[in-house]
């Protein structure tokens, strides 16, 4: 089975996102962290969403203990049954990153496919 991902940037907007079957299942006690390893695997670049880089460098209030993308810890299984592997963000990119919604495309991608975060 596949899990679905749901793209918060998506072709039709956020009210009417088209699914992407990805094959992943996102789980973490860190908000930001879960963000960031999302973001990666969409094709985007974190430094270019300000909630995302805001939130690592804000003194206030936190809700997260993530200062930098090298602050995650990423573990990947990839079969059932399988160990759990340690990677990084970087790994965890998809093959194919996910379209932008029209008003962000040009803003968000990677600019270097390969470009570790």
């Amino acid at each position: 089975r596949n899990a679905i991902a749901r793209c918060p940037f998506p072709a039709e907007g956020p009210l009417a996102p088209r699914d992407r079957p990805l094959g992943v299942v996102l789980a973490a006690t860190d908000p930001l962290a879960l963000d960031l390893a999302a973001v990666g695997l969409m094709g985007f670049d974190w430094m270019k969403l300000p909630k995302l880089a805001r939130a690592m460098q804000d003194e206030g209030l936190r809700i997260t203990a993530v200062r930098s993308p090298n602050d995650v810890e990423v573990k990947r299984i990839t079969r059932p049954g399988g160990t759990p592997h340690a990677c990084t963000l970087a790994e965890l990119g998809g093959e194919t990153p996910f379209l932008a919604h029209p008003g962000w495309q040009g803003h968000v991608e990677l600019e270097e496919p390969s470009r570790a975060i």
